[in-house]
């Protein structure tokens, strides 16, 4: 299985320059606007990973070929995750960093660039499985741009600074804990959802 997760983090390698160029465009202009959301948009461009990577198997037959691979689908799904999340998290460390040097609130990137790229996986990744990336590519638009607009309105107005101060008034450890234990439930349930659509799949 490090070999399929190693796979799909080569794959990214091709349009990684056009990905840190683009990032770096919007984390600037987010830190001389001091809009945070801009500032954390490695961590919301990092969600849409597993869509490319969803692509690249398509366009070269991967799926097909893997059915002669030694691995099960369990496991190529479970590497799709895997690599999906190492890309969030990765992004996740930049955005909070970027609003740590911005003299920005750091809570609000950790909560823009950990939970939103991750919830939006755990719902399109099943649907990818299910329709594949071409058909389901106006669910998976929906789902990035619905959450988008959302932030962008509460940054704007200044509702996103307001939820995170409330946030932090709870004890940390345990509101981090329950929102780990709740995103790690979504994972499993939506990892074992598309095992089964795998499963019943024909290439």
């Amino acid at each position: 299985m490090k070999g399929l997760v190693l796979k799909d983090l080569l794959a990214l390698k091709s349009i990684m320059k056009t990905i840190i160029f683009i990032i770096g465009i919007f984390m600037f202009s987010g830190i001389v606007s001091g809009n945070t959301f801009l500032v954390t948009y490695a961590a919301v461009y990092a969600a849409i990973m597993p869509l490319n990577l969803m692509a690249y198997d398509e366009s070269c037959r991967f799926n097909r070929f893997a059915q002669i691979l030694p691995v099960s689908t369990a496991q190529l799904v479970a590497a799709r995750y895997i690599a999906g999340l190492t890309v969030c998290l990765a992004a996740a460390l930049v955005s909070v960093f970027a609003l740590a040097i911005s003299g920005n609130n750091w809570a609000e990137g950790a909560i823009t660039g950990i939970v939103v790229p991750m919830v939006y996986q755990i719902f399109t990744i099943p649907v990818m499985y299910k329709w594949g990336v071409e058909k389901s590519r106006y669910i998976t638009m929906a789902a990035f741009l619905v959450p988008f607009v959302i932030i962008m309105f509460m940054d704007s107005e200044g509702a996103l600074t307001d939820a995170v101060a409330a946030l932090e008034k709870f004890p940390p450890a345990p509101l981090i804990a329950a929102t780990m234990a709740v995103i790690a439930v979504m994972y499993i349930c939506s990892v074992f959802l598309s095992v089964k659509i795998v499963n019943n799949k024909e290439w």
